[in-house]
């Protein structure tokens, strides 16, 4: 399917979505001054996937400067004003049988295809709170929350 034709259909369906960006690591470091972190997603996938609940039970992927596309958008469920909550999955990179689950949310986007990297500015939700100013982790999967492609 060509590249905008699936993320088409996806905007045209109804309902929330779950979206999944995969990548091989990753590192959070604390702004300085800030309650804010930088994550940056090392050699990230260039899909991403997502999948819809019952009923409609709807599955694909989309090429991930269509997915950062969504920032742009405004309106009342809109990335751009109503930031993603997100669960960072992934184990840390000096134990390696550690999991870890961050739940964070998610603002800023800067996406680099050549050095494959994803940048966030991310904040811990409540009850989540990072324990480290720098956090290494590998095998890493970001669950990004509620996702409404039909609503704006």
């Amino acid at each position: 399917m060509p590249m905008g034709v699936q993320a088409n259909l996806v905007t045209e369906a109804k309902g929330a979505y779950l979206m999944v960006q995969s990548a091989e690591a990753a590192q959070i470091k604390r702004d300085a001054g800030k309650d804010t972190y930088t994550l940056v997603l090392k050699q990230v996938a260039p899909f991403v996937a997502y999948f819809s609940e019952r009923p409609n039970r709807q599955a694909g992927s989309m090429p991930i400067e269509e997915f950062l596309a969504l920032w742009e958008q405004r309106g009342h469920n809109s990335f751009g004003e109503n930031p993603p909550n997100a669960d960072l999955h992934a184990t840390r990179v000096l134990a390696m049988n550690e999991a870890v689950n961050f739940a964070i949310e998610l603002t800023r986007p800067t996406y680099n295809g050549k050095s494959q990297t994803l940048s966030y500015t991310v904040k811990p939700l409540k009850g989540s709170p990072l324990s480290q100013d720098t956090i290494d982790v590998q095998h890493v999967l970001l669950f990004i929350d509620d996702v409404c492609l039909s609503c704006w």
